[in-house]
């Protein structure tokens, strides 16, 4: 029976999550790929951790093998079995990491090493599609703080309570001071101004890749980010705004063209991550809603 199961590389650019060379591969296709991995070019300054330059097998049964660095020229191989728990044992060779693949390939009576707890372990073995939009998500992560600012609003409350056997009475106050701070703060009207311009936008971007998509959600195109000229990042940079997150992004391109987008689509922090190779010029703008951006004339 020629068994194909999908492998997938990791380099040590790479997000959690994130590989190249997808594809469904026979047992001598995979060792070809483990084989003609570039081990030494990536070891040099790679961390040794699960997301790592490394080949990950996935089974259809839901497990994974991943065979990536390891200290003095060795191999880590971590086992992620089907209920999510995670497994490490060390290779001294490469051949003896390949006879683990091909034992893998079997399942037949397959063991492996100590158990190490991780938390979500998983993460670092399936596929993220580093898509971005402006849906539900989107909106939760760009009212974080408000919502991250509740519990310590109702703790205040209570402890400021008289007695608990008021009631529910004392949730009263600390609601009516978060609910006057949305209606009253400006990330309610940069959401919606932000809404507007993002709105049915679509980007697919990670860090390891060399192209990213980007458009509407029905008709994206392909961007090389050797192309990229110049990314601007505007918005203010005082710490102790409660809009200093809020940013508009531009992107120009050699050719002249440029794309814009906010940071409802993807937050300053990650897109920051994006682009390893590219400094982000970062434009002074204290309240940056659509309006007040000069983009570039092409």
């Amino acid at each position: 029976m020629n068994t194909q199961l999908i492998s997938k590389v990791q380099y040590k650019r790479s997000e959690k999550g994130e590989f190249h060379n997808v594809k469904s591969r026979n047992l001598e296709e995979t060792l070809s790929l483990i084989e003609s991995f570039s081990w030494a070019t990536e070891r040099i300054g790679a961390p040794v951790e699960l997301t790592c330059p490394s080949i990950t097998i996935e089974h259809p049964v839901g497990t994974y093998l991943k065979i990536g660095i390891y200290f003095s020229g060795k191999f880590s191989l971590y086992f992620l079995n089907a209920h999510g728990r995670l497994y490490f044992e060390v290779a001294d060779t490469l051949q003896q990491a390949c006879l683990r693949a091909n034992e893998f390939f079997q399942m037949e009576d397959f063991k492996f090493g100590k158990h190490q707890f991780v938390f979500n372990p998983s993460a670092h073995f399936r596929t993220r599609s580093f898509e971005y939009m402006t849906n539900f998500k989107a909106a939760l992560q760009f009212f974080r703080f408000p919502l991250y600012l509740t519990p310590a609003i109702l703790l205040f409350g209570w402890m400021k309570s008289s007695t608990f056997s008021t009631g529910l009475y004392w949730i009263a106050g600390p609601i009516a001071v978060l609910m006057l701070y949305l209606l009253c703060s400006p990330l309610i009207y940069f959401y919606f101004n932000y809404q507007a311009f993002d709105r049915h936008k679509f980007l697919r971007l990670s860090t390891g890749h060399h192209s990213f998509m980007f458009g509407t959600t029905d008709k994206a195109r392909v961007f090389k980010k050797e192309d990229i000229a110049e990314i601007a990042a505007y918005g203010g940079r005082n710490s102790r705004s409660f809009w200093s997150f809020c940013e508009v992004f531009v992107i120009t391109f050699h050719n002249g063209e440029y794309i814009q987008f906010t940071s409802l689509l993807i937050s300053g922090g990650k897109l920051r991550k994006k682009f390893l190779n590219h400094s982000i010029a970062e434009r002074w703008n204290y309240f940056p809603a659509i309006h007040t951006i000069d983009y570039p004339q092409v």
